[in-house]
């Protein structure tokens, strides 16, 4: 599904024994007249894609379209129809999770397991590594200074559940009518630039969801 500021472009991959002369997309909202038309241009061989693209059209409009191939012995070629139904940009988002750190806090560090009485846990590799949600101030903070290790390789990893954000969010992302937005706010005690997540890298964020089929 498409939004409603989103312009789609098609590409399709057509192959014939003789020479392609025109390759054109019909599309529609009425889903039978078929009375626009967006020439396709050669690209990378076979591919064709469109020269323009369908334009926003409001939420819930439903556009249909097939891809027309002609050789140049005026040989016709018609795809399938198919279609794809505009939604609408979400003007009230609803706020499915949000966290500012201030319940459950303390200036223990966790190294295993749940994070106080939190929805968040921790896991880790390396002696020295752990999370807490501090008192003051008041954040989620990761560390490799829990104990009197001297600051060991590894990394830690803090997490909360999809499973514990609230309706309409479904955990299955690609089931979601609309955009699901994620904002973060972090910073860092280091002086030097953060690069990444690997050998002397230092942050990094994944966000994930299962599917089942």
């Amino acid at each position: 599904m498409l939004l409603q500021a989103i312009q789609f472009l098609f590409s399709a991959d057509i192959v014939d024994c003789n020479t392609i002369k025109s390759v054109t997309t019909k599309w529609c909202t009425d889903g039978t007249s078929f009375n626009n038309s967006i020439a396709m241009n050669l690209g990378t061989a076979p591919t064709y894609t469109s020269s323009t693209s369908i334009p926003a059209l409001p939420g819930g409009t439903t556009i249909s379209y097939k891809i027309i191939a002609v050789d140049n012995n005026n040989n016709t070629t018609t795809s399938s129809v198919n279609s794809y139904t505009v939604v609408s940009a979400c003007s009230n988002p609803a706020t499915v999770f949000t966290d500012d750190f201030s319940t459950n806090s303390s200036t223990s560090y966790t190294t295993s397991g749940a994070i106080g009485s939190s929805s968040w846990t921790v896991i880790r590799s390396g002696a020295d590594w752990g999370a807490r949600r501090n008192t003051s101030p008041l954040q989620l903070e990761l560390t490799n200074d829990v104990g009197a290790t001297a600051n060991a390789n590894g990394w830690v990893m803090a997490s909360t559940p999809l499973s514990s954000f609230s309706s309409p969010f479904i955990t299955t992302l690609n089931s979601n009518s609309g955009i699901v937005t994620w904002t973060f706010n972090m910073r860092t005690n280091r002086t030097t630039a953060l690069t990444g997540f690997y050998v002397n890298y230092y942050i990094w964020i994944s966000l994930c969801s299962l599917f089942y089929s």
